[in-house]
């Protein structure tokens, strides 16, 4: 097996940089339209993932937004965009899957950066089990120039199950397999940790360190969890501070960790440890008990 390491980060480059970026919020008010641009705002993220909206299975209709933003400067008058659905490169339907709420175009205020695309989904449509449904939308028209990089994007519709427990507080950590990347030692430790809610079935377990019996400083981290429908595993591939190479990545486990939506006095978090088999022993699933204090 490799030697693990710690992973130092040092902001080298931060004197460099700072200079190079207009602090946010010090866009110019215009009265012509020259320095001004629009776009789709955090539809299409890096990596070409889409956004997610998660909506809870509830028998409630989920409103949603889209923003269309100013680049560059915003505007005296008010500005109208037309945008449209493509129906095409979409696997959500509309007016049966979902309805967009406004008609075909949004209006930016004068003065304002931004105004929303609103759109209602019936969540009846919607299976957890299957893949999320998609709906791509793109700017037609504008009396501002679009930025054609971010003129179209597509998102991601997510059918989540009720969670009616908190899932957040103070909860003791327990290994439940071990790490096979730490040649069986405790993942996390034995120790209290705060958990914190960062959306409808996501949360993240705050300072914990990876591998604390390695004892050679390794820095703590926050690890992101999601509680799906009865299953719980990390919230996408999450970097460990350690590394025996290139460094360790934590990632989700086809099948999470059990729990009970309606309590959560104690529930376990299944994924994998090593999901790039960065110490040559493979990625290998790993579990972890919560409980509550």
């Amino acid at each position: 097996m490799k030697k693990i390491l710690y992973i130092v980060y040092i902001a080298v480059l931060t004197p460099f940089l700072t200079g190079c970026f207009e602090e946010p919020g010090t866009a110019k008010l215009m009265d012509g339209q020259d320095d001004a641009f629009v776009e789709l705002a955090d539809v299409s993220l890096p990596g070409g993932l889409n956004k997610q909206f998660n909506v809870v299975l509830d028998g409630e209709t989920t409103t949603g937004e889209i923003m269309v933003a100013f680049g560059g400067a915003v505007q005296t008058s008010d500005v109208t965009v037309d945008y449209e659905f493509d129906a095409e490169n979409s696997t959500a339907i509309e007016g049966v899957d979902f309805t967009f709420t406004s008609t075909g175009s949004v209006t930016i205020p004068a003065g304002e950066y931004s105004a929303p695309i609103v759109f209602e989904v019936n969540d009846d449509i919607l299976d957890p089990s299957l893949e999320p449904k998609t709906i791509a939308i793109r700017i037609t028209n504008a009396p501002v120039e679009i930025n054609q990089n971010y003129a179209e994007g597509t998102f991601n519709l997510v059918g989540l199950c009720p969670i009616n427990a908190d899932f957040t507080g103070d909860y003791l950590i327990e290994d439940v397999t071990g790490s096979p990347a730490g040649g069986g030692g405790s993942v996390f430790g034995n120790v209290v940790v705060e958990v914190e809610s960062t959306g409808d079935a996501s949360r993240v377990i705050k300072g914990v360190t990876y591998l604390p019996g390695a004892g050679i400083g390794q820095p703590a981290i926050d690890f992101e969890f999601e509680l799906f429908c009865s299953q719980a595993t990390a919230l996408g591939e999450q970097e460990s501070a350690l590394a025996c190479d290139a460094g360790i990545l934590f990632g989700p486990a086809e099948e999470g960790g059990i729990f009970d939506p309606n309590d959560d006095s104690s529930f376990e978090i299944t994924f994998i440890e090593d999901v790039n088999d960065d110490c040559g022993g493979g990625a290998n699933p790993v579990t972890i008990r919560l409980v509550k204090q």
